[in-house]
């Protein structure tokens, strides 16, 4: 996962169950759902926490450069954003957070429900440890 200058903590996910419990916890630890976005290849299911969550991305049909531009955007560092585009295209799901201030406690209960992330060389890293999944 990543920590960007705007604390946007990044998770990415193998498994849309899990992805869907993490954006629950978030939920019931006091996160917003303007606060968090979720994107993933498979269809939201009816009835899911994340009907409510807003997409990452604006359109679905996204290029990975599309997509590499839009987490730019939102303040995620170029080599990041190719990563989690990369992530994306293989089919795998994102769950961004606004923090606001609340970095660790999101890693946290990111990572406790299987999320990993970008761990780039010096001048990317972010004083938190990645759980070592790819």
């Amino acid at each position: 996962m990543a920590l960007t200058e705007r604390s946007m903590v990044v998770g990415v996910f193998q498994d849309y169950k899990l992805a869907e419990q993490a954006v629950a916890s978030l939920l019931a630890a006091g996160f917003t759902s303007d606060q968090i976005k979720y994107s993933g290849h498979q269809p939201v299911l009816a009835g899911s926490v994340l009907e409510h969550i807003r997409s990452v991305f604006t359109r679905q049909d996204e290029t990975d450069e599309d997509m590499s531009q839009e987490l730019i955007a939102m303040g995620i560092s170029e080599p990041e954003a190719a990563y989690y585009s990369r992530e994306m295209a293989s089919g795998r799901m994102l769950v961004v957070v606004s923090s606001d201030g609340r970095e660790q406690e999101t890693f946290i209960i990111l990572q406790s429900h299987g999320a990993y992330g970008y761990s780039g060389g010096a001048t990317e890293t972010t004083g938190y440890v990645d759980t070592g999944k790819s």
